[in-house]
């Protein structure tokens, strides 16, 4: 063949038109396809980022529930505050006293368990004055600086 003869140069210009429509359209498949699967990715990109959102938006629905709880326990506390100082300087013996502070304590933690101890001045020790759940019969003392309730103490000064 012939580069100079018209007929040849015809024929080659028709293959490299040929090769060119055909790379043409292949690539352009190719893209629709890489268009296609880009969709794809994002649509599930798409369905997982609402996801996400779904679980962030029950997160944050669980959390403001907690939040609302809490809140309302506050709440109950500070109005009986008012109420309760009231009823323990109203109450004319230490025992009375003793037993209202016990019985508010109760009502606000809604706790099994409450021991109150006072501090022995003249042994140094708190002593179990008064006790809901557990304790109630048992004289229990603990040197003050000791364990849970006398470290408390010593923390208090």
């Amino acid at each position: 063949m012939n580069i100079t003869d018209p007929g040849s140069l015809i024929i080659l210009s028709a293959a490299v038109f040929l090769l060119t429509a055909v790379v043409y359209l292949l690539g352009r498949g190719s893209g629709r396809r890489s268009e296609k699967s880009e969709l794809r990715e994002m649509g599930h990109a798409r369905e997982k980022k609402e996801s996400l959102m779904e679980s962030g938006k029950n997160d944050l629905l669980r959390e403001m529930d907690r939040l609302r709880f809490l809140n309302e326990q506050y709440l109950h506390f500070i109005i009986r505050i008012p109420e309760a100082v009231k009823q323990i300087n109203s109450v004319l013996s230490f025992d009375e006293a003793v037993s209202s502070v016990i019985r508010f304590t109760k009502d606000i933690t809604d706790t099994d368990c409450i021991e109150l101890y006072l501090l022995n001045t003249e042994t140094n020790m708190l002593e179990l004055e008064a006790a809901y759940g557990s304790n109630k019969k048992k004289r229990i003392s603990v040197p003050y600086g000791e364990g849970i309730v006398g470290k408390l103490r010593q923390r208090r000064g």
